[in-house]
């Protein structure tokens, strides 16, 4: 499946001429014309690319600058489109991986995008979470673990559900086997926790011989699906 993108704009002639760019590299292209639904949009689904036009658009700037503050998107390439009120400096400066000025040819459009494709597929990768339902020990010492489960894996963290409540922000070592029976043991940093014992951790610090095992997974994984993984 292709990836996603978001736009934000009012101007109808850029639009097409971006989704003609956009098809033509295989990359979605979502139009919104409302800050507030984009805004809620990008706090609750991932997308690839992230586009605001900063200068024709009232808001349109401060939504670039919140797209850094949402947990989906926080690592999403993002493109500023600028009208002569915001320099490029300044879109960079706000957030943007690349400004571009109006008007903006389909060529110029192409070039842009093509030229990030490489980043916003790494970034899916890294993103995508594969389903996983493996035992995984959990041990914040070497005296004791702690029995959980993983329900889902991505190159840059895990899913766990446990019988007890982890600490944010606390490092933990974690223990698994991948289906297959590769054995992998890493450091993470629980980034979230809830009452019913589920939890999210970003791997941390991973052996290479346990980062070689993922890395061959995750490849078996992509080939299976015959496609780019997605969302």
């Amino acid at each position: 499946m292709e990836l996603r993108s978001l736009l934000l704009t009012r101007d109808a002639e850029m639009t097409d001429v971006l989704k003609r760019a956009m098809t033509e590299l295989g990359i979605g292209l979502f139009v919104y014309t409302m800050p507030e639904w984009a805004t809620e949009d990008l706090r609750r689904h991932k997308f690839d690319a992230v586009i605001i036009d900063c200068d024709d658009l009232p808001e349109g700037a401060s939504v670039l600058q919140e797209v850094k503050n949402t947990a989906s998107n926080s690592d999403s390439m993002a493109f500023a489109i600028v009208n002569g009120r915001t320099s490029l400096q300044a879109a960079l400066d706000m957030g943007a991986h690349l400004a571009l000025e109006k008007p903006i040819s389909a060529e110029r459009a192409k070039s842009s995008f093509r030229a990030a494709y490489g980043l916003m597929v790494s970034e899916r990768r890294r993103y995508f979470r594969y389903h996983l339902e493996t035992p995984v020990g959990v041990s914040f010492d070497e005296k004791t673990e702690y029995p959980g489960l993983a329900i889902n894996i991505s190159e840059g963290g895990m899913a766990l559900k446990m019988n007890c409540v982890l600490q944010p922000k606390s490092l933990a070592q974690l223990r698994f086997a991948l289906p297959g029976g590769s054995q992998v043991e890493l450091r993470a940093v629980v980034v979230w926790s809830d009452e019913q014992g589920r939890a999210g951790v970003r791997f941390d610090q991973v052996p290479t011989a346990s980062r070689k095992h993922m890395t061959d997974w995750f490849a078996k994984q992509e080939e299976a699906m015959g496609q780019q993984p997605v969302e």
